[in-house]
């Protein structure tokens, strides 16, 4: 056995024990919140109708408390159990490759959106084809590089072509965080690519060398004349205060435009944060 093929069984051993246990672990919180539910229902009965108010209105919030919790819990036990059925799928997927039975669990199909001549070339598309054999991709993002590569009208630059073989060569060694990666990237499976493909292809966010002046400035020389005021007389601190409110209005439209783009960002980067720590931590 290759020490691949050895690290596969290892992995998919430890999932599949995994998911024996989270599962019971899932069915269990299922059983408590139903529990926590009904406890709700007679809680409230009590309450609307009962003699018992007092003992209602306890049973009801703390049965109510108790689902919010778990409900947060089994929230993020479903959500394990994804990422161990991906770990699983994961290890059986590289056994099959290994084996030269990899097209048994293809889910290729034929890409009718393309308008290439070679996309409907079931030797590039297709269950048993070059895309599904080298397709090893978590997330629309990748699914849509390695096509466009497979079916790039123009062939691209040596460099770029010898930059994708060093990176395929050094992933060949780090079996982990491939493994990682793969798992983590069910996240954004199903997210909303043009988010993020907006933050990445949008203008960068600056601020003015005199912007950031005026900003640290004007407030400090504010307090001081604020403080002062008992020495110095008069309301001398207002007039850099009116200037910071001038400031502010006529820099509004920036800012807003600046907190969007902030916003629009971290929404587009937070299904696939948990990938870029992977890397990272590489």
């Amino acid at each position: 056995m290759s020490a691949a093929e050895a690290f596969y069984e290892e992995r998919k051993r430890v999932h599949q024990s995994e998911l024996v246990r989270v599962r019971a672990k899932s069915r269990a919180l299922s059983l408590s919140r139903i529990f926590a539910f009904l406890v709700i229902l007679v809680g409230l009965a009590l309450v609307v109708w009962g003699p018992a108010r007092t003992l209602g209105g306890v049973l009801l919030g703390g049965a109510l408390a108790i689902f919010v919790v778990l409900m947060r819990i089994h929230d993020r036990t479903l959500r394990e159990e994804r990422h161990h059925e991906a770990g699983e799928f994961f290890a059986t997927w590289g056994l099959r490759r290994l084996r030269g039975e990899w097209f048994e669990d293809g889910n290729q199909t034929v890409d009718s959106t393309v308008e290439h001549p070679f996309a409907r070339d079931l030797d590039v598309e297709g269950r048993r084809s070059l895309r599904a054999y080298l397709d090893t991709t978590a997330t629309t993002f990748g699914k849509a590089a390695l096509r466009d590569r497979l079916l790039a009208e123009k062939n691209p630059e040596f460099d770029r072509v010898r930059a994708w073989q060093r990176a395929s060569e050094e992933l060949k060694g780090v079996s982990a965080l491939r493994e990682q990666l793969f798992i983590r990237g069910t996240d954004a499976r199903e997210a909303d690519s043009a988010p993020m493909l907006r933050w990445a292809e949008g203008k960068p966010l600056t601020v003015t060398p005199a912007s950031r002046v005026i900003v640290t400035i004007l407030p400090i020389i504010t307090l001081g004349l604020l403080a002062a005021s008992p020495i110095v007389g008069g309301y001398w601190f207002l007039l850099p205060l009116i200037c910071q409110v001038a400031f502010a209005r006529g820099a509004y439209p920036r800012a807003s435009e600046f907190v969007s783009e902030l916003t629009h960002g971290e929404r587009g980067i937070a299904p696939y944060s948990s990938m870029m720590e992977s890397i990272e931590e590489h």
